[in-house]
């Protein structure tokens, strides 16, 4: 009898959200969200850009979006096979109820990601209890593909998600609620319709997290949960994350490419260093003027699940998505340029996951920051872009540089024989550019300025230099390879996120008695490289550097400097073949038992107050050789081919670390 009685209080209280003194609100934001290998138990991701009513507005970016959470999700570690992609027709309202009620079945965390019409309307349900209709007015919703304003108006009731989905759980969604109609000739594309005050929408109230429970409890569970949709009462404490594109009276726009709530979303947990960030935080980075993200849920600041795994996709091993577009034999494919996609990036067509079925050769002509359109160039016969829905895109082994956008100003001679000579990664473009050249026709120079989002602006090269075509082609190459290896984030990979660098102001020693030991020695302890991963360097001050392995395997090391005034890369320091760091150890550049190592000395040119470069250290677990990394300065009289590292160092080179340096 004790043993029902106890059953029966652990359901009710799991059901009223009844506060545990055993669970600690800290222990869930730091242990339970941060510490486990998955993020996700299982994820369904929704993107509607077309209806069945031909009165609701079609959209152009959901369906986009979608396969870009999808792309991100998988790059995190959730497994493509617990990952739901319900697009246009397959999101009807009783399939995504289904995978709803999947989601709501399990006790750990899901994820939910939906772009598409949101709506707020009038609920009216017939209660099987009372046998009369009961009304709850503003209820937030979003709009499945088959709802008709004419027809059947039944919705995905925001609440009912928020109450079924378990502990954990993040709900993301591109969409807004109006209460009015927008006036689109101001706005543009929204995600949200109004509906009209008198009509009157239906919806599931309740999914049974068990269905295993008892009948009476199964009724109260739905009773309870009618009775708060009724009288506007939330549960006392989300127990998921809930994160919208924009507050109450506000709209979900739509850009040229994605939605604007999403690509802020994507650029952050994509591009950016998100490993201190909450969803709390996430929100007010991604709110832009008039469009101002909600986060809601008792553990909203809590660090994200994506975070401590912020990376960019690795295009050698994992493939990406690729689906019809509208135009015929084009598909658009779930990585953009922000992502190291550029056009002229080849990618193989494959039918299935395992790349086993190849279908043909895609070719990226367009580019946007998370999405790609391609053709297909070659394929074997009988395949057309009406046969298949989703494939899966593998970029070609030979073809894994970032790309370059260049803005040439110069002769349309000059440009003609550039576009004759550069490779496919390298192209002229006439916004957005990587790099600007300005040419000097009178003179015979030309001057050049990088746009690197991590410096905030342009960065020019402190001296001109030769316009003439060999000069500018190997300008060329030797700006791709130097963005290639610096337009990343700050940590990549997970040995990476195990490893510390830290960089330490040195000072001669004034009793030096070992002959193996260096004769500089740390001025402090203090790591001169911020929470920010910057370092901000002194001028004829001498610095060195120390490695801590906190991994659980040997590690090799090898740290170069980027130079933004000559785009040379320099090798500072590479740990012997022989002398790996061991799991638990670290190691010194510049001082210590590194005696045969001299200190790094900054310096500016003449002329220049202040200077920008990148420290790029690299690990790996098996012995690289790294020096064929080195590029020497575009300034010199004699332009070079800049030497492309080898294959090893590209595949094995995974785990960085990637540290923005300022001398003054």
């Amino acid at each position: 009898m004790s043993k029902i009685l106890l059953d029966v209080y652990s359901w009710l209280k799991k059901e009223l959200q009844i506060p545990s003194k055993a669970v600690d609100a800290r222990r869930l934001t730091t242990d339970t969200v941060t510490g486990s290998d998955a993020l996700f138990s299982r994820a369904l991701i929704i993107g509607i850009d077309h209806y069945v009513d031909p009165t609701i507005p079609d959209l152009e970016n959901s369906v986009v979006d979608a396969y870009a959470f999808k792309q991100l999700l998988c790059s995190r570690g959730v497994q493509e096979k617990h990952i739901v992609v319900l697009c246009n027709e397959s999101a009807s309202c009783a399939r995504i109820e289904e995978e709803v009620q999947t989601l709501t079945n399990s006790d750990a965390p899901v994820f939910m990601y939906f772009a598409g019409h949101g709506a707020t309307g009038t609920l009216s349900s017939k209660s099987r209890f009372f046998g009369r209709a009961s009304k709850a007015d503003n209820v937030k919703m979003l709009i499945p593909h088959d709802f008709g304003l004419e027809g059947p108006r039944r919705g995905v009731l925001i609440q009912t998600l928020l109450s079924g989905l378990s502990e954990r759980s993040v709900l993301f969604t591109d969409c807004c609620y109006p209460l009015q109609s927008p006036t689109l000739a101001s706005v543009g594309r929204v995600r949200g319709i109004s509906l009209p005050k008198t009509s009157l929408v239906t919806g599931t109230l309740s999914f049974a997290k068990n269905n295993n429970a008892p009948l009476p409890f199964r009724f109260f569970s739905w009773f309870l949960h009618l009775f708060r949709l009724i009288v506007g009462r939330k549960r006392q404490t989300s127990s998921c994350i809930f994160l919208s594109a924009c507050r109450d009276g506000e709209l979900a726009k739509e850009s040229t490419d994605h939605g604007v709530f999403t690509e802020g979303l994507l650029r952050r947990l994509w591009c950016g260093n998100a490993s201190q960030l909450t969803y709390e935080s996430l929100s007010v980075l991604t709110s832009i003027a008039e469009q101002n993200a909600l986060c809601e849920g008792s553990l909203r600041s809590s660090q994200l699940e994506f975070g401590g795994r912020s990376r960019l996709l690795d295009h050698e091993r994992e493939h990406c998505f690729a689906w019809p577009a509208s135009t015929p034999g084009e598909c658009l494919l779930s990585v953009g340029h922000s992502l190291g996609v550029s056009p002229g990036a080849q990618f193989d067509l494959f039918a299935d996951a395992p790349h086993s079925e190849y279908i043909g050769r895609l070719t990226v002509w367009q580019t946007s920051s998370f999405s790609s359109v391609a053709r297909l160039s070659s394929s074997p016969p009988g395949i057309n872009h009406m046969n298949w829905t989703l494939r899966y895109a593998l970029r070609l082994q030979g073809d894994l540089r970032g790309g370059l956008r260049v803005l040439l100003s110069s002769t349309p001679l000059l440009r003609d024989q550039i576009l004759e000579s550069i490779t496919p990664e390298i192209g002229l473009v006439d916004r957005d550019p990587d790099l600007v050249i300005a040419c000097d026709s009178d003179r015979g120079v030309a001057n050049l300025e990088l746009f690197l989002p991590s410096i905030e602006g342009g960065f020019k090269i402190p001296f001109p230099v030769s316009a003439s075509l060999d000069t500018l082609l190997y300008l060329l190459r030797s700006a791709e390879a130097f963005l290639w290896h610096i337009r990343t984030h700050g940590r990549h990979g997970p040995i990476a996120a195990n490893v510390v660098l830290e960089c330490r102001r040195l000072v001669a020693t004034s009793n030096k008695t070992d002959l193996f030991r260096s004769g500089w020695i740390p001025e402090s302890n203090t790591n001169l490289i911020n929470d920010a991963g910057l370092l901000d360097a002194e001028v004829g001050q001498k610095y060195g550097f120390m490695v801590t392995n906190h991994s659980t395997v040997n590690i090799f090391c090898a740290l170069l400097y980027f130079d933004l005034s000559d785009w040379s890369i320099t090798l500072y320091y590479q740990t012997r073949f022989n002398e790996p760091l061991t799991p638990g150890g670290s190691g010194t550049f510049g001082y210590g038992q590194n005696f045969r190592d001299r200190p790094v000395v900054y310096f500016l040119r003449e002329g220049q107050k202040v200077d920008y470069g990148f420290l790029k250290l690299l690990i790996s677990t098996e012995y690289i050789d790294y020096f064929n990394l080195t590029q020497p300065p575009v300034l010199g009289q004699t332009p070079q081919i800049p030497v492309e590292f080898i294959n090893k160092s590209r595949s094995m080179a995974s785990n960085y670390i990637l540290i923005q340096t300022i001398q003054r």
